[in-house]
C-alpha cells in the first residue's frame, strides 16, 4: 500500500470515528441527561427563518460577567426545571456543585454591523431549531402549518448531560405545556 493511500484511509477512519463519537455523545445526552428549561424573551421568542426557528434567549448571565465565545456556567434549577445563573465555571471544578446546581454549556456571538459593539448574545444548546429537528416535529416549511403557536414559547427544553452538553428537545409555553405545530387546514 502506498503512503498516500495509507494517509487517505487513516484520515477517513479518523473522520468517521469523530462523527460516530459526536453522534454517540448526543445520544447519551438524550438518554441520561436532565431535562431543564432555558427562558426565552417574551416579545418575539422565536423568529421564522429559512433555516428553521431562530431562538431569542433571555439574558440570564449578568452584564458584569466576562464571556468567552463558548464555555460553561453553573446554573440553579428550580422546582419547575427553569435555570438561573449562579456563576461561571472558571477556576472551579465541577465537583464543587451545590444541591440543585448543574453545569450548562453556552456559546456567544456578536451580531454584525452596528450592534457589534454591544454585549454578545448568548445561546444554549442551539441558536436555531432546524425544521428537521425532533424538537419541531416537522420536516420543512409547510404553507399548511401555523407557526403562530411558536410565538407563545417561553422556554427551550434541553436535555443536559452532567458535563454541561445540551441538546434541544422542544419548546414550552408559560404553563409548561409542549408547543406543537397546528395545521391551518384543520387536520
Amino acid at each position: 500500500m502506498s503512503k498516500t493511500r495509507f494517509i487517505y484511509w487513516a484520515m477517513l477512519v479518523l473522520i468517521l470515528a469523530i462523527s460516530y463519537g459526536t453522534i454517540y455523545l448526543r445520544g447519551q445526552t438524550l438518554l441520561a441527561g436532565d431535562k431543564v428549561l432555558v427562558p426565552l424573551v417574551k416579545e418575539n421568542p422565536v423568529t421564522l427563518t429559512d433555516k428553521g426557528l431562530l431562538l431569542n434567549f433571555k439574558n440570564i448571565i449578568p452584564g458584569k460577567q466576562k464571556l468567552n465565545t463558548s464555555g460553561t456556567i453553573v446554573v440553579y434549577i428550580n422546582s419547575f426545571g427553569v435555570v438561573s445563573f449562579v456563576r461561571t465555571l472558571e477556576g472551579k471544578h465541577a465537583d464543587d456543585l451545590a444541591f440543585g446546581e448543574h453545569l450548562l454549556d453556552y456559546s456567544a456571538y456578536r451580531p454584525a454591523g452596528f450592534y457589534a459593539t454591544k454585549k454578545p448574545k448568548v445561546f444554549f444548546g442551539a441558536r436555531y431549531l432546524p425544521f428537521s429537528s425532533p424538537a419541531l416535529k416537522i420536516a420543512a416549511v409547510d404553507a399548511n402549518i401555523n407557526f403562530d403557536a411558536y410565538k407563545r414559547a417561553r422556554y427551550l427544553v434541553l436535555k443536559v448531560s452532567p458535563s454541561g452538553r445540551a441538546v434541544p428537545i422542544g419548546l414550552v409555553d408559560r404553563n409548561y405545556a409542549e408547543i406543537k405545530p397546528k395545521s391551518k387546514i384543520g387536520f
